[in-house]
């Protein structure tokens, strides 16, 4: 591939590669282009590709390879991912839909695709921009970096005809968490940079998703499924039980009824039962009945050193580990990057036994905690 002349070289070096990557290619004359590679074998007919094989000798590979995913300059003018599945029309556990990312209908990758539709100004500040713009498209610490808060506007239906069978008395609180949550734009803070506090969105989003989620699934899931934190597999399952009949891959069972009940449950009601408990610790966590009031503090990021421990911090992120921005232009490649600190580094044992580090072993933190980027040596 380092030595490929044009895409078709490129594409030739792609296939030789065994493992599973999303690679993606430009070059000089303003033509872009993915690959995905690896070798994925051909499952023996009539076995459904969602589900294991069973394993006695019968569902062996045919030894045939399914052809991979690929584009040159796609019309939409850019060629995009977050750990998602390599195309529309690529085999995942739920099936072929286009719209479904990885196990599920909505992914993170989502977000990186909404925020460059329809843009033709993607110079070097714009993808600055872009990035710090997608720094803050969910959190890290609570590992809720799959992003769902892109997903809340597909909620905030369910949310309002449970709210409608609220209580008049609790109406008018709930309503004011739906207006926030619908003027909300899904990102955990407005700046990723300097922003000390979560959206008040994000503060109700990270309260009561883990709630609706243990009381949908608890009864069936509890000690196999973490359900304080809405992973691809869970949430999925969760938009799949929201779907109902319409989806591709419907559920076995209504797991909005509870197993351990003799009343039959529905999704308002789990809505409705869920949303009260958030509004009502969240109003007495912040002792204010205001919910745009509730702007939770923003988490940080801990770098731990491996010998040393906690050595320095930074605002919660959830951006990539070291990013690089490569500019092909008619003369040649020209790239910025932006890397997190790591380990290395000279570091020393003071007269107090207490380490003492180099002078510069915290020289990239600052460049990673303002999305400041470097000129990278490509000239």
């Amino acid at each position: 591939i380092m030595a490929a002349g044009d895409a078709q070289e490129f594409g030739a070096g792609a296939a030789l590669i065994m493992t599973s990557l999303h690679t993606t290619y430009a070059d000089t004359s303003g033509n872009i282009g993915y690959w995905h590679t690896g070798l994925n074998p051909e499952r023996s007919e009539g076995y459904d590709p969602r589900l294991p094989m069973p394993g006695t000798g019968e569902a062996e590979w045919t030894g045939r390879y399914l052809p991979n995913a690929q584009v040159m300059n796609p019309a939409k003018g850019f060629v995009t991912g977050w750990n998602n599945k390599a195309s529309p029309d690529t085999r995942n556990p739920f099936g072929e839909n286009p719209n479904y990312h990885s196990f599920g209908r909505y992914h993170r990758s989502l977000w990186v695709e909404r925020t460059l539709t329809g843009r033709n100004d993607l110079d070097l500040a714009a993808n600055k921009e872009v990035m710090k713009y997608l720094g803050v498209a969910g959190t890290w610490k609570h590992n809720a970096h799959n992003a769902i808060g892109g997903a809340c506007k597909d909620l905030l239906p369910f949310m309002a005809r449970a709210v409608d069978k609220a209580q008049e008395k609790d109406k008018p609180l709930l309503k004011n968490i739906l207006a926030v949550l619908a003027s909300w734009d899904g990102r955990s803070a407005m700046n990723a940079v300097n922003d000390d506090k979560f959206q008040a969105g994000e503060t109700i989003l990270l309260d009561w998703l883990p709630r609706v989620l243990n009381v949908t699934f608890a009864d069936e899931f509890e000690g196999i499924e973490n359900l304080k934190v809405a992973h691809n597999r869970i949430f999925g399952l969760f938009l799949r039980c929201l779907d109902g009949a319409a989806c591709t891959l419907p559920v076995s069972r209504n797991y909005f009824d509870s197993i351990n009940t003799q009343v039959e449950e529905n999704v308002e009601d789990i809505f409705l039962y869920t949303l009260q408990e958030t509004a009502a610790h969240l109003k007495k966590e912040f002792n204010r009945d205001d919910p745009a009031t509730w702007m939770g503090p923003r988490a940080k990021i801990i770098f731990k050193h491996n010998l040393f421990g906690n050595v320095a911090e930074m605002w919660d992120n959830n951006i990539g580990t070291y990013i690089q921005i490569v500019e092909l232009r008619p003369e040649g490649a020209v790239g910025y990057s932006r890397w997190p600190m790591g380990q290395s580094g000279n570091v020393t044992p003071g007269p107090d036994k207490k380490p003492v580090f180099d002078q510069h072993f915290f020289d990239m933190l600052p460049l990673y905690k303002g999305y400041i980027y470097q000129k990278m040596g490509l000239d």
